[in-house]
């Protein structure tokens, strides 16, 4: 197309930020500063993602925390996927954007699971990273609050993540191995883990 045929149906920054809307793409909010020419045109072309309505999902958020926390989440779960959000400090889209955009990433993401209720520090400016503990077999679930303070948990966490990064490299030696036995042609006949470690059972500090 000519570019005075382009001009003709779209000749201001809002009226292309309308027609992106028109195209499918779930964009901020018109009036939001992330919203430049450049920033479109990238989400446009495919270099930064957004999503689009036919792709984006919602899930419930009643309280959400801090909207430095979403952006931070949502840009940790977009690297998962390796795509690029072309956010910016200043220019971060509105929080219920940025919940559209966790729950298409990620719609099993804590800040929507039913019993989420941000913490002090997930509304404050330098949130606590989260670190969880293994409570599959419910040990934790209903128990009475404590009545003092001690490391005793901090043991067990650090352990729990020394296991899950364990689990992680055998889980890639595994697909690396898969990978080559096709492409040597053969079949592999191990289907489970090749190997499991086996978890630390902490002790409990005084």
């Amino acid at each position: 197309m000519q570019k005075e045929q382009a001009k003709k149906v779209v000749g201001t920054t809002k009226e292309f930020w309308e027609a992106m809307e028109r195209n499918g793409f779930h964009m901020p909010p018109k009036n939001n500063a992330i919203n430049t020419m450049e920033y479109m045109q990238k989400v446009r072309e495919g270099k930064y993602w957004v999503p689009t309505y036919q792709k984006m999902k919602q899930r419930p958020c009643v309280k959400p925390p801090k909207k430095s926390i979403l952006v931070k989440e949502v840009l940790m779960a977009a690297k998962e996927q390796k795509l690029e959000l072309g956010i910016k400090d200043g220019k971060e889209p509105t929080v219920q954007w940025l919940l559209v955009a966790l729950a298409t990433l990620n719609e099993d993401h804590w800040v929507f699971k039913k019993d989420y209720y941000p913490t002090h520090d997930e509304l404050t400016e330098n949130p606590k990273q989260r670190i969880f503990v293994d409570n599959s077999d419910s040990f934790f679930s209903n128990l009475p609050p404590s009545r003092k303070k001690g490391r005793a948990v901090d043991a067990l966490s650090d352990q729990h993540q020394k296991y899950q990064w364990r689990m992680l490299v055998l889980q890639t030696r595994q697909r690396l191995l898969t990978q080559r036995y096709k492409q040597l042609g053969l079949i592999a006949c191990q289907k489970g883990p090749l190997m499991t470690p086996q978890k630390d059972h902490a002790m409990t500090p005084n």
